[in-house]
């Protein structure tokens, strides 16, 4: 038992709770300082996703969303390909919200529909996603968002920076954006994409993760 005194101190009446509670927060300090370490290895805080929702699964609002994807991606695209990094980008996002939020509802009024649209930033879980030989494992990521209507519908991923799901006029090229990360930590996984060669990305945590529970449950 676990009773609460003066000044928030903690009294730990039984020795089992007080295992419990040390055990927990170990584990609590090494998650932390493996999601806050600097390192040159990837992690998902080196990504930020892109998530456009349809109104429905009707074929129209389904041809919408690919519409309103391709606007907004043409607009962004370019500014993100001058970005070095997601924190540069994820400060972009933040401060160019209402602009990217005003692209997809012009779009949607363009087409012929009444529908809202709503960008926003936040943490979205996501099934693994292959793009070309990239592939992203399942998990929680950081996504910008735009949902249109009432966002029943099949959605679409992507990833916003680093830019692989590029759209534009004169998008840039796979060999061009190896050139351009050449010497970062996303090296490896861009010269991958730019030659076709199966890519699974691998991230720390969520191997410790998966480690402990298995543990747990042996």
């Amino acid at each position: 038992m676990i009773r609460i005194v003066e000044r928030g101190v903690f009294v730990i009446k039984d020795g089992r709770g007080g295992i419990l509670l040390l055990l927990t927060g170990f584990i609590l300090i090494c998650f932390w300082g493996m999601l806050h370490q600097e390192t040159d290895e990837l992690t998902k805080a080196d990504f930020i996703r892109f998530h456009v929702i349809a109104n429905s699964d009707s074929y129209e609002d389904q041809e919408l969303k690919l519409t309103v994807r391709d606007e907004v991606l043409k607009d962004v695209s370019p500014q993100l390909a001058e970005m070095e990094n997601a924190s540069e980008s994820r400060s972009w996002l933040a401060e160019n919200r209402e602009k990217i939020n005003d692209i997809a509802e012009t779009v949607i009024r363009r087409e012929g529909y009444d529908y809202e649209a709503q960008a926003e930033m936040g943490v979205r879980w996501i099934p693994e996603k292959n793009y070309g030989s990239l592939v992203f494992p399942a998990g929680n990521y950081e996504a910008f968002t735009i949902s249109i209507g009432e966002a029943r519908g099949e959605n679409w991923w992507c990833v916003m920076f680093p830019p692989v799901c590029i759209i534009g006029e004169e998008p840039e090229s796979n060999e061009e954006m190896a050139e351009r990360f050449k010497g970062t930590k996303y090296e490896d996984m861009i010269l991958s994409g730019a030659e076709g060669k199966p890519y699974v990305l691998k991230f720390k945590s969520a191997e410790a993760g998966k480690k402990f529970l298995e543990w747990i449950k042996s």
